[in-house]
């Protein structure tokens, strides 16, 4: 009975009997599931109460995230988000490089705008020149359609125009 009550106290004054909750843990590396969150634009993930790091691994992890969040709060990195579509979270960066990643991100929206309807322009113009060609050669039709697919290929120029002008941005600021 002394031993057991010895052994209690024992325990009580040594942290290392006291095990934290480690069962939700990532299986890699916390340093690395820190970087993963930053690029990602998440908010920290870890510790949380299923995964109570030690104070090194809680380092790593804020480490690990921050130097996610470097390569994610950028310009180039916005463009990229941009280009594909996805929303960004400013809310995970600081304010000093908040305007860098709208700034790419803007572009790479624009971007992908203008090659999506410059796209649909032109696919426009290509089938109303089916149409026109199934009509009579010098029919009014025919010419009225003509002229549909001329303007149609006119606006594509345009956002072609705006699309080598947002390319020269992405060169010069080297974002690729």
């Amino acid at each position: 009975m002394r031993l057991l009550a010895l052994v209690f106290l024992i325990c009580l004054w040594l942290p290392a009997c006291s095990v934290a909750d480690l069962s939700g843990c990532p299986q890699k590396d916390v340093g690395l599931v820190g970087q993963e969150d930053g690029v990602a634009g998440r908010a920290a993930t870890l510790p949380r109460p299923d995964c109570m790091l030690g104070i090194a691994d809680v380092q790593r992890y804020e480490d690990g995230r921050r130097d996610g969040l470097r390569r994610y709060c950028s310009a180039q990195r916005g463009y990229q988000l941009g280009l594909e579509g996805t929303a960004i979270n400013t809310a995970v960066c600081s304010a000093d490089f908040v305007k860098e990643l709208e700034r790419g991100h803007a572009v790479g929206a624009s971007l992908r705008q203008h090659l999506s309807q410059r796209d649909q322009l032109l696919s426009q113009a290509q089938d109303i020149e089916r149409i026109a060609a199934d009509q009579a050669e010098d029919s009014p039709e025919r010419l009225a359609l003509l002229q549909q697919a001329a303007d149609a290929r006119f606006q594509a120029r345009q956002h072609d125009n705006e699309v080598e002008a947002l390319r020269g941005v992405v060169a010069v600021e080297k974002w690729r």
